[in-house]
């Protein structure tokens, strides 16, 4: 009898110094929820001492624990088998707490069925789980929000892992998330220089990596992409993962060529158009010179040699050759100032205009009203600004008289706010903007006012004349 009592002393010491040493929390309550044993840990989770023992256990559970417990000790005992379960509750601050517990029958020595209760605190290992879901969950969210594609790439598995539209955008099908990364999606022309970019980031310092390529639909056909990644390094400097972020800048890239191919266009159509007016130019200058300059200068000769045959007339063919030579002059001098408005412009804008106006009004039925504001200040303009107003007006003039069969022009200068204003309004025919093509003189005084930072707006209808409104900021 001395000898079992011994045994069960020992053996009890020998549960007592497990369960003691033990990371778990350990329990023995019977049926009846009376409380038989507790380890320290136990104590320590729920602030307990040694008086508990003999207690209901239930009591000691926190409210939202409670039902929980009590259920699952009645499964125990139902069922005469351990089971394994998991707990959530709050501490005595407040904060959540996460226990898994196994519960098993235990035979007690005086008949009673007891239940033993062994947990592990799992409230960290629970939070960073929950944390890595929200995480998770922000970036499964952040993808489905933006039309970037968000991939997260594991070097040493070579694993990577896309969302945010990867199907929709390339139409490949992914069955698993995570998949072995392959560059041969990538063009074979940029392949090589985006295998090799990568590689040099990544065996470097950099922490951040970027590269325009085109990648590979399914379909066959490639979209022009921006890629872009976060280098995640350990702590000896190597490369271990990429996060990082793919767009789709395919229309983008359409839509940049097409400008430039209308760039390139309308600054062709603005050299074909100035070649085109200068030869249109030197025509104009061939024409009167030679069908003025040209037959004045002939009939000249012609009196000069009838002069020199005909002596007795010589006095009065001289004067007739005289008369035709100065009328040549005077055309010479037109020709030359319509050219080169040098002198005119030498006495400003205001000047010059008046002047050539002035000689148009000679035209009969063709009447020109120049009405310069008060408030028009022409040194605000360079000579360059001047010269081009000039010009405008004069192939403005030139388009009227030969196309709208007008009988009367008006032109105004004001200033406006800090920017020159120039109006030129014929009665003429008119035509309609949609269908009429612009002709080269509209072409060459857009190009002027462009030039100037300005703009050239002209509003025409049929059988209401035409419109020109030139706005120059200074």
């Amino acid at each position: 009898e001395w000898q079992t009592s011994k045994d069960l002393l020992y053996k009890q010491d020998q549960f007592s110094s497990f369960m003691e040493n033990a990371p778990l929390l350990a329990w023995i309550n019977d049926e009846d929820g009376t409380l038989h044993y507790m380890n320290t840990q136990f104590k320590k989770a729920f602030g307990l001492d040694d008086s508990a023992v003999g207690k209901n256990i239930y009591n000691y559970y926190p409210d939202e624990m409670r039902p929980n417990c009590i259920g699952s000790d009645r499964e125990v005992l139902e069922s005469a088998m351990g089971i394994n379960v998991f707990e959530e509750g709050k501490d005595e601050n407040g904060a959540k707490i996460y226990y898994e517990v196994f519960k098993f029958p235990v035979k007690g020595p005086d008949g009673k069925r007891l239940i033993g209760g062994q947990a592990l605190d799992i409230t960290t290992k629970t939070q960073n789980k929950l944390e890595l879901l929200k995480s998770n969950e922000r970036f499964e969210y952040a993808g489905k929000a933006t039309r970037d594609i968000i991939w997260d790439w594991d070097l040493s598995s070579n694993k990577i892992q896309r969302m945010g539209g990867y199907k929709k955008i390339f139409g490949y099908e992914i069955d698993d998330d995570l998949i072995e990364f392959d560059s041969g999606n990538i063009h074979p022309d940029d392949n090589d220089e985006v295998v090799e970019s990568w590689k040099l980031a990544m065996a470097g310092e950099d922490k951040r990596w970027q590269k325009e390529f085109r990648y590979r639909c399914a379909d066959g056909s490639y979209k022009i992409v921006v890629d872009q990644a976060y280098i995640i390094r350990n702590e000896a400097g190597e490369a271990i993962r990429l996060i990082g972020t793919m767009l789709d800048i395919t229309e983008e890239r359409r839509l940049q060529q097409e400008v430039l191919m209308v760039e390139k266009k309308k600054k062709l159509d603005m050299v074909t158009a100035a070649i085109e007016a200068q030869e249109k130019e030197r025509k104009e200058i061939s024409v009167e010179l030679h069908d003025n300059v040209n037959q004045l200068l002939a009939a000249a000769i012609l009196y000069l040699k009838t002069a020199r045959s005909q002596p007795q007339n010589s006095a009065a063919m001289l004067d007739e050759s005289l008369l035709h030579v100065q009328k040549a002059v005077d055309e010479i001098r037109e020709l030359t100032h319509s050219l080169n408005p040098g002198s005119l412009i030498a006495n400003g804008l205001c000047a010059a205009l008046t002047d050539f106006t002035a000689k148009l009004r000679i035209h009969g039925n063709f009447s020109v009203n120049l009405a310069i504001a008060e408030n028009f200040k022409e040194e605000k303009l360079s000579q360059q600004e001047q010269l081009g107003l000039y010009r405008v007006v004069q192939e403005s003039i030139s388009n009227t008289l030969k196309y709208a069969d007008a009988t009367a022009v008006t032109i105004k200068l004001e200033d406006a706010n800090d920017t020159i204003r120039l109006q030129y309004c014929d009665n003429g025919n008119g035509f309609d903007m949609a269908t009429v093509k612009k002709g080269l003189g509209l072409i060459s005084i857009q190009t002027r006012i462009e030039n100037f930072n300005g703009k050239a707006t002209i509003t025409s209808s049929p059988g209401n004349g035409c419109t020109l409104l030139v706005e120059i900021p200074v």
